[in-house]
């Protein structure tokens, strides 16, 4: 784990910096893989969209997996709110904390919309949704190559 403090890079599974002793932050693997599955998550909801748009889905089935998928990324954000908070994440990384929080509002702002299609059985809830989802994934795949070239280039500092 590369320290955002010094650029120090520590062993696996250390709490604590070894040079400058900050807090390390604890980002594990699979939070990165989560986001990095948004493109398979996008599919999923683009599918759903279709399926509902189609008549080939209940509107109130389309509104429950809608709702689940809210509840499951809202619980990811608030994960990840935490761990900025925590590290102080805004002070090192603060164009990746700003594109990555971007994406997660844009994201949900797009659920929000198609869980609103329920209510409204308005198509442009559907359209508009779709688009905010694929703006948020782009914006949270930016922000995960943000901090994978941020970790590169501290991990190069600390070998040249």
């Amino acid at each position: 784990m590369v320290c955002v403090r010094c650029g120090c890079n520590n062993p696996p599974g250390a709490n604590f910096c070894l040079r400058c002793k900050m807090a390390l932050p604890k980002i594990v693997q699979e939070m990165y893989d989560d986001f990095e599955r948004q493109s398979g998550r996008l599919e999923r909801i683009i599918d759903l969209t279709d399926l509902v748009r189609e008549g080939q889905m209940e509107v109130a089935d389309f509104t429950e997996e809608i709702a689940a998928i809210i509840k499951e990324l809202s619980e990811k954000a608030r994960e990840i709110m935490e761990i900025v908070e925590e590290n102080n994440y805004g002070v090192h990384s603060p164009e990746e904390v700003e594109v990555g929080f971007e994406g997660i509002d844009a994201y949900e702002q797009g659920l929000a919309l198609l869980l609103l299609y329920g209510d409204q059985m308005d198509p442009i809830c559907l359209d508009r949704g779709i688009e905010l989802i694929e703006e948020g994934n782009t914006k949270i795949n930016e922000a995960m190559r943000l901090n994978r070239d941020r970790r590169t280039n501290l991990e190069w500092d600390v070998w040249v």
